[in-house]
Formats: structure tokens, sequence, C-alpha cells
């Protein structure tokens, strides 16, 4: 019973045979004694496939086998992922941190996994951990901004994703998220006012101004964003600029509202 190489070679047998439930109970003599052999985990995978059953349990026995083997806890998350079992991959994850604690994938699986449950404050943390480890994945920047835009907090959202845009050399996906996070303190301030300003105006068109560079860049999701700027008459109009003569730009550090004042953007005017 305990010789791998004719345990082997039967298992082998049966999966020609397409006899997978006997293969699986060949596989399971095997691993008693070989429990990380990484062809019996990954044969015992397959045949649990071909029979259209979850492979998951596989992937967790293959991991629970040997709980420091990254590239086994990695394996289980990605199953856990298809699932949707954001609960059991932050346990796993959390695990492997024990014994890779800046292991770049499995810092990027907690933090999705936390984000994807509305844990703001844990996936904010972690991802910080993994911008530590890996300063230039601009992606992870633009999904701290994402979640702070979401608590409200557009100053810090601002900062973030300004480091998005510096760290991929203004990438057309970074120019997008920081055009989302001024379409959404524009959206936000606005909501206190009887009339738009000409200061909601300005941010909304620096927020249309990377929308267009976005755009132009090849990034197909700005268009829509754009053009409903345009269609809706939210950026500066002649009646605007008129209003302002002889000015032809608007300071935001100057405006008389709070929500607009921290921003360090000077708007000019466009031709009209």
């Amino acid at each position: 019973e305990n010789n791998l190489e004719i345990l082997e070679l039967l298992s082998n047998v049966y999966r020609d045979q397409d006899m997978y439930e006997e293969q699986i109970s060949i596989l399971n003599i095997w691993l008693k004694y070989d429990p990380t052999n990484i062809n019996a985990n990954s044969d015992k995978r397959s045949a649990y496939e071909s029979l259209g059953r979850d492979i998951s349990s596989v992937d967790k026995e293959i991991w629970e086998a040997e709980t420091s083997n990254i590239d086994f806890g990695l394996e289980y998350i990605r199953s856990l992922e298809q699932e949707e079992n954001f609960e059991k991959i932050i346990e796993v994850c959390n695990e492997l941190l024990i014994y890779d604690k800046y292991n770049i994938k499995v810092l990027k699986s907690l933090g999705d996994a936390y984000q994807t449950l509305y844990k703001n404050e844990d996936a904010i943390k972690i991802y910080k951990e993994l911008i530590k480890v890996a300063p230039t994945d601009y992606d992870v920047a633009i999904e701290i901004s994402k979640i702070l835009v979401d608590m409200e907090s557009y100053q810090e959202a601002l900062n973030w994703t300004e480091k998005a845009v510096k760290v991929s050399n203004k990438k057309a996906k970074s120019l997008y998220q920081r055009a989302e996070v001024y379409f959404e303190i524009a959206t936000s301030c606005s909501s206190i006012e009887n009339e738009l300003s000409h200061w909601t105006r300005a941010v909304y068109e620096i927020a249309w101004e990377d929308y267009r560079d976005a755009l132009n860049s090849g990034y197909k999701q700005a268009r829509n964003r754009k053009v409903w700027l345009e269609e809706q008459g939210l950026i500066t109009q002649i009646g605007t600029w008129f209003q302002l003569e002889p000015k032809t730009e608007i300071k935001l550090n100057e405006s008389p509202l709070e929500c607009y004042s921290w921003i360090k953007r000077t708007l000019q005017k466009r031709k009209l």
C-alpha cells in the first residue's frame, strides 16, 4: 500500500480510463504517506474537476497539510475567490502572513477581501502595508482612493490619487480616478448651493479635463462622464467668465467654501 511508485501508476491507469472515483481513492492513499506531493495533489484536483466537484475542498486539504506553503495557500485562495467566500479568504491570508508578512499576492488578496466586505478601515490598513512593499503599484493607490471617496474623505482620497498619477506617469486609469475624486467633491459641495457657483463649475471642469485626457489616452470608460458633464452644462460657460471679467482663471484656494478652499488647483479659461 505504501509503495508510492505503484500508487502513482494505478492513479494514472484509472485517470486514463476516466475512472476518477477509483483514481481519487488511490490518490488519497498516496497522500496519506506523502501529503504535500505536488503531482498527487494536482491529479486529485484534476479528478475533482472532471467529476464536477468542488475543487476548493481539495485545495483546502493541500494547504492544511502544509500551512506555511504560500503557493498552496494562494491556490486555495483562488478557489475561495470563485466561491466568493471572502471571510475564509481573510482567515487564510492572515495565516499565510505569519510565515511571509510581506507577500504581495497575499496582501493584495487580503485587502481585496476586506474591500469586498466593506470593511474599509481594514482594507486601507492592508493596502497601505502593500504599497510599502510595492511602491510602484499605482493600482493600490487607486483602490485606497476609491475607498476614501466612499467614506467621503475627499482630501485624503485626492492625495492618494495624486500619488497614483505621479507613480504611473499619468496613466489613463489614474487620471480617470483623479477625475472621479474631483467629480465627487463638486457633487458633494454643490448640494449646499442654491445655484451652481463658478467654484463648483471650476471643480467639475478640472474633472472634465482629466476625463478628456484619460479618454484621449484610450480609457473609453471616461467618455460617458466627459459627455455627461458637457451635456448637463456643469463646466464653465461663456456667462461664467463674463461675470468674472477681467479674470481668466479661478484659484480654488481662494474659494469661500471650505469644501473647495483646500484644493491647490487653478483653472485656466479654455477657448469657448
